[in-house]
């Protein structure tokens, strides 16, 4: 019995230590991705507003310009991935 409760003693240290590390690395990739994420987002932004830029000025019709629109909005959606 003395070795049943020894051990559960033991378990419960190590679950402890489990979930306090899961906890200390959700905390840090929450700190990395606050830090290296709005960078990303300013570059796919500067793209999609060249990438409309570019097109509507030579498009004279309302089809190129929308396709203009929706591959500016999959380039932005892919890049966000």
């Amino acid at each position: 019995m003395e070795n049943f409760v020894e051990g559960l003693g033991i378990s419960a240290i190590c679950i402890i230590v489990v979930f306090a590390t899961l906890l200390l690395l959700s905390f840090l990739i929450n700190i990395l991705k606050s830090i290296l994420g709005p960078k990303k987002k300013e570059k796919s932004l500067q793209q999609v507003q060249t990438t409309l830029k570019s097109p509507s000025s030579l498009a004279g019709n309302d089809d190129e310009e929308l396709a203009a629109v929706i591959a500016a909005a999959i380039t932005a959606y892919e890049e966000s991935k």
